[in-house]
């Protein structure tokens, strides 16, 4: 690691009363990939040390008085004020913040500390946490991610929104959460904590600028010169520091368009850009997953459209197969796609910005869309990917038959009259068939972040 790294100073907030939990385990892994990268750690276990989190009359008010509020906190003041980058593990609970970490919030985010209050010369409030250059969080939910982004993700906005705003105005930020914890597997988790170990990489300065510059793989309609060309515009750009790792955050709206065939890694792509620019992200083929699931049960296409609620993205058949091919059949119906256009449209323009995938996304849904990249893989790679998502559940399932089933999907979404399969004329191409996925991933962000204004 280089110097940068070896001077890393993180302060991990661990919430959980169980030291035998699934958070447990997260938060050893955090901790393990930041002694790794050489970072110096301060854990403060709010459960362990019997935390008060209730905010007294006494600290309410002395609340703005900075010399006598932090007392009884001052182990926890002294780690805010040593810190260049602050870690929160803990579990959602009801979309939000558990009450000793919320309590942690009101007791220890203090004026004179955390922010200054608005005085003669400033009448806004003033960011104190000004040394603390990256904030991460690591979260399990037992809820979807699509009924957590819907209730308005507090606990996750509070936060890298809230707690982001009184940090350094260039702080990196990190995201990761096991959704649908309650009906985990060993595989599930197994792959978070994977997942987890990765994100960490995000807060180790220097790590990511390094690495965009090396890959290959995006380019162009037109041929990998013009990718090539992009690709050193935004290296250019990154090296000048004017977006470390995310940093940047979209003001009003900003939609990146991601379309491709089945498995070529755009789902994954878009929920990864989604996580490290702020972005809302809507994997549109679910809204078509849905409608199938739901013809498959006996309700008219068209009917089933119309009436699609949030509660329909919740069946836990929507990822099988089956479902896979409900999907195709009902998005050639051009009454059920325009059924879901409008949907789809006032997402794509929320205040903040939006990721969408699917696959007519840059072309018919979003054709005004800032980004648009189309991501493809070889037909061999996407059917080991599928079976190896699908196999599991499925023992009989071969691989010549998901390749099968991949190519007739295929055929169906590109030769349908209504929206077929295509990447937009200006869309980058990201052919993912030999890439790892944080290589894709990165590719990816390499072009978001050249798009992004300013």
């Amino acid at each position: 690691m280089g110097e940068d790294s070896a001077e890393m100073r993180a302060l991990v907030i661990y919430c959980h009363p169980d030291p035998q939990s699934f958070t447990a385990a997260v938060r050893d892994t955090v901790l393990a990939r930041l002694e790794t990268a050489g970072a110096e750690l301060r854990v403060i276990d709010l459960y362990g040390e019997g935390f008060d989190p209730a905010l007294s009359r006494t600290e309410l008010q002395t609340y703005a008085d900075t010399v006598v509020n932090t007392r009884g906190i001052e182990a926890h003041a002294a780690g805010l004020e040593w810190c260049d980058t602050l870690v929160f593990v803990y579990p959602t609970w009801w979309y939000g913040l558990p009450g000793m970490l919320k309590g942690w919030l009101d007791r220890v985010l203090m004026p004179g500390l955390a922010f200054h209050m608005p005085d003669a010369e400033h009448r806004l409030i003033r960011p104190g946490l000004t040394r603390v250059t990256g904030l991460a969080v690591f979260t399990t939910c037992g809820a979807s991610w699509w009924l957590t982004a819907w209730v308005g993700a507090p606990g996750k906005h509070q936060l890298l929104r809230g707690v982001r705003a009184i940090c350094a105005p260039n702080c990196r930020t990190a995201f990761a959460a096991h959704y649908l914890m309650d009906s985990s597997t060993p595989a599930s988790r197994a792959r978070h904590l994977a997942r987890v170990a990765a994100t960490v990489e995000r807060l180790v300065p220097g790590r990511t600028s390094g690495r965009l510059r090396r890959l290959p793989f995006l380019g162009r309609r037109d041929g990998p010169a013009a990718g090539s060309a992009r690709l050193a515009e935004t290296g250019t750009r990154r090296q000048d520091g004017s977006d470390q790792d995310g940093g940047r955050r979209v003001q009003g709206s900003f939609t990146i368009a991601i379309d491709g065939p089945a498995a070529s890694g755009k789902g994954t792509i878009s929920r990864a850009l989604a996580e490290k620019f702020g972005l809302a992200h809507l994997d549109t083929g679910l809204l078509y997953r849905a409608t199938g699931a739901k013809v498959a049960d006996g309700m008219a296409p068209i009917t089933a459209a119309e009436g699609l609620m949030p509660a329909d993205l919740e069946r836990g058949d929507l990822r099988s197969a089956e479902a896979g091919q409900a999907a195709s059949r009902v998005a050639a119906i051009p009454e059920v796609r325009t059924a879901l256009v409008d949907f789809q449209r006032r997402f794509a323009r929320r205040q903040g910005g939006a990721v969408l995938d699917g696959r007519d996304i840059g072309t018919v849904i979003c054709p005004e869309a800032e980004v648009k990249l189309y991501v493809v893989a070889d037909d061999e790679t996407r059917a080991k990917r599928r079976f190896a998502e699908l196999a599991a559940s499925n023992p009989e399932l071969t691989l010549s038959t998901v390749l099968e089933d991949l190519r007739a999907r295929d055929r169906r979404d590109s030769e349908r009259a209504a929206s077929p399969l295509k990447p937009a004329e200006d869309a980058l191409v990201l052919d993912t068939t030999r890439m790892s996925i944080d290589e894709a991933v990165e590719a990816a962000a390499a072009a978001v972040v050249a798009r992004m204004p300013g």
